[in-house]
């Protein structure tokens, strides 16, 4: 048997699925923080999904979207051990800047990467990618809601 299905959120079994499995992967990333502080070492762990999803009601209800801003929109954290504070930031950050955030929380330093605090960034003119090229962000339009 899989993963138990604990959503029923819509007739379309896809729908149900595609949330059932972010309650999956949350209580995955769950599990690896308690391991980590268990282990009482010093860890940082940063999460963040490369894409969103289209959910609709149409034919294919749950896929993977390029056209609105909120297929960009999705997960990045970072946990650590030694963070006391939850701080949350409501600033459109491109995965593009993602190795340089990586850097900072590693400690990593080069000609190549430039490490960036993520509570200071503060981007301007965002470029993503549809697929097919690059194009600004704010220029896509805002999903409606499905529920």
């Amino acid at each position: 048997m899989g993963y138990p299905q604990r959503f029923i959120f819509s007739e379309k079994e896809p729908i149900n699925c595609y949330v059932s499995s972010i309650n999956k992967l949350d209580d995955f990333l769950h599990r690896t923080y308690n391991i980590s502080k268990e282990n009482k070492k010093s860890f940082v762990m940063m999460y963040f999904s490369d894409h969103g999803m289209t959910v609709d009601n149409s034919d294919r209800p749950v896929r993977h979207g390029n056209t609105e801003k909120q297929n960009y929109h999705v997960p990045f954290f970072v946990l650590a051990d030694d963070l006391t504070e939850h701080t949350q930031i409501d600033t459109p950050i491109s995965a593009f800047q993602f190795i340089n955030i990586f850097g900072y929380y590693a400690g990593i330093t080069s000609q190549q990467i430039n490490p960036i605090n993520v509570l200071d960034t503060k981007p301007k003119n965002i470029q993503v990618f549809n697929g097919t090229e690059m194009v600004d962000y704010q220029g896509l339009s805002n999903s409606t809601p499905l529920y």
